[in-house]
């Protein structure tokens, strides 16, 4: 029978070994759900193509809508929603925080939008919808995000 200081030893010796292994052990990315809604009626929009803006900052992200914009394209990733107007974005490692992009279309919420990743992943986030004085309401669960928008009214008119 192993007495107390040699499971202890014991102890010592494998403990290297296992947090070397477990730091090996590759973890399954993290996922996000992107549901896109038009603002004014709350429907979801299907075949939509939306770019997402990744960032290991909320800074970097702005610094990109300013300065660097040649940088953006490194971070940027192309989605489509499906027939259920959702698209899943899968997060790279160091990635903190996102900004969503539709062509053609506005945002319903402020001007900038840029999103927490652990709040996203831990609650799930509502964007903010002005473009409907009834407030509309979609519940989200923890990973996803649900983005507000309109059709740009300055594009209709461009010649």
């Amino acid at each position: 029978m192993p007495t107390r200081f040699q499971i202890s030893l014991l102890g010592l010796i494998l403990a290297p070994t296992v947090a070397a292994i477990t730091a090996q052990t590759p973890q399954p990315a993290a996922q996000i759900e992107i549901q896109l809604r038009d603002g004014r009626s709350g429907k979801s929009l299907p075949k939509t193509r939306l770019t997402v803006t990744e960032a290991s900052s909320a800074s970097a992200i702005s610094s990109l809508d300013t300065a660097e914009t040649s940088r953006a394209q490194d971070l940027d990733v192309i989605l489509t929603t499906d027939e259920s107007g959702n698209a899943k974005l899968t997060l790279a490692a160091n990635m903190t925080a996102l900004q969503i992009r539709v062509s053609g279309q506005v945002s319903c919420g402020s001007q900038i939008q840029i999103f927490p990743v652990a709040t996203i992943l831990s609650t799930g986030v509502t964007d903010a919808n002005t473009c409907n004085p009834l407030p509309l309401w979609t519940p989200t669960h923890p990973g996803q995000l649900t983005f507000y928008v309109r059709p740009n009214a300055a594009e209709k008119f461009s010649w």
